[in-house]
């Protein structure tokens, strides 16, 4: 029986959830699966991963409290578990297991890029060149991903495109709760994420003033986490919302371990973001038949919407862009399945598992 050793931070972002996904996906194919939850000092967080990692997976922990001993951490804990395989799905700590990847020969390490390299600094993206070098595998989101992963001097037979599936057993499961809104009759956009620059809701908030100039009676609500950097964002969002006279129709739900209620129960989903790797909350929302709204943030959005059909595409960085597309959006009454994700037999050859 093969063991994998999955790393994920206490989050609650599309990185961490695809692992978790994966982890679920391989226990159904009888290996021995170990999570190991990193944990950064400081970090605010008010949703953890915890709720999503099922009760039966065993689990451990190390903190991310400096670079030497964060690397010495990483090192303690594969020597101790033996893993076959270690697996990780956010860049920085893609590179520091790649980083140590030499001193254990007879493991594969395979990795999912979580984001486009356009993220990182210089500095990064030379780590990232050389570390990725010793992956047994690399997952890119995007065939975008896949081709500057290549672009930067990684072996093409290395890099997999794959795009991410979905639970669909537990978003049934969880849709099947009852919704949060009250049967009032109220337009409702619903945007999910945690808030942060980069999911670009002040361009949505300002998209959304101009929404209420049409549809007077429509609401809006973020839902996710505050940001790690301790809420600036949040509170700059917050002012933004006063002064737009907006309080009583903007709602800042916070962290929920279940987004899909909202998102189900959405007149429009909306996602504003300024980049993103691949959003799984936009690949979720269409398999629930939600029509969307989205901004052109990375070049897959324009091949996973088409206008009219089950969305509006926006400009990026462009409220008035947006506003019309949520507007134009609420006109769908059917949508049509355009986007098809990856399957779990594509992430399953992977592994080199057969379900």
């Amino acid at each position: 029986m093969k063991r994998v050793l999955f790393f994920l931070q206490n989050g609650v972002g599309g990185s961490e959830r695809m692992t978790i996904n994966i982890a679920n996906l391989l226990q159904g194919s009888m290996c021995d699966i170990i999570i190991c939850k990193i944990n950064t000092p400081y970090k605010i967080q008010n949703g953890s991963i915890d709720n999503f990692i099922p009760q039966n997976l065993k689990k451990t922990n190390i903190s991310n409290n400096g670079k030497l001993s964060f690397l010495q951490q990483l090192c303690y804990v594969i020597k101790l578990l033996k893993p076959n395989i270690v697996f990780c799905s956010v860049m920085p700590y893609n590179i520091r297991l790649l980083l140590i990847a030499p001193f254990f020969k007879n493991i594969q390490f395979i990795v999912r890029n979580d984001n486009n390299l356009l993220t990182l600094n210089k500095y990064k993206r030379i780590l990232l060149k050389f570390t990725y070098r010793n992956a047994a595998k690399i997952i890119a989101q995007t065939e975008e991903m896949r081709n500057e992963l290549i672009n930067i001097g990684l072996n093409s037979n290395k890099v997999i495109t794959l795009h991410n599936f979905i639970d669909i057993d537990l978003i049934n499961k969880k849709i099947a709760e009852a919704s949060p809104f009250p049967n009032d009759g109220k337009v409702r956009f619903v945007s999910v994420g945690r808030v942060a620059d980069q999911k670009g809701y002040d361009i949505l908030i300002k998209a959304f003033k101009i929404v209420l100039n049409y549809i007077p009676n429509a609401e809006l609500y973020i839902v996710g986490d505050i940001d790690v950097n301790g809420g600036r964002t949040f509170g700059e969002l917050q002012d933004l919302v006063k002064m737009s006279n907006l309080q009583e129709k903007v709602f800042f739900t916070g962290y929920t371990n279940n987004p899909y209620i909202f998102i189900k129960n959405a007149s429009v989903y909306v996602l504003s973001s300024r980049y993103e790797g691949l959003p799984n909350t936009l690949v979720e929302a269409l398999y629930l038949n939600i029509p969307a709204a989205a901004t052109k943030c990375i070049p897959i959005i324009s091949r996973m919407i088409q206008d009219g059909e089950n969305g509006y595409l926006a400009e990026s960085e462009n409220s008035g862009s947006l506003a019309q597309a949520m507007l134009h959006a609420l006109q769908i009454k059917k949508c049509k399945q355009i986007y098809h994700p990856s399957s779990k037999e594509d992430f399953l050859k992977i592994f080199e598992f057969e379900q």
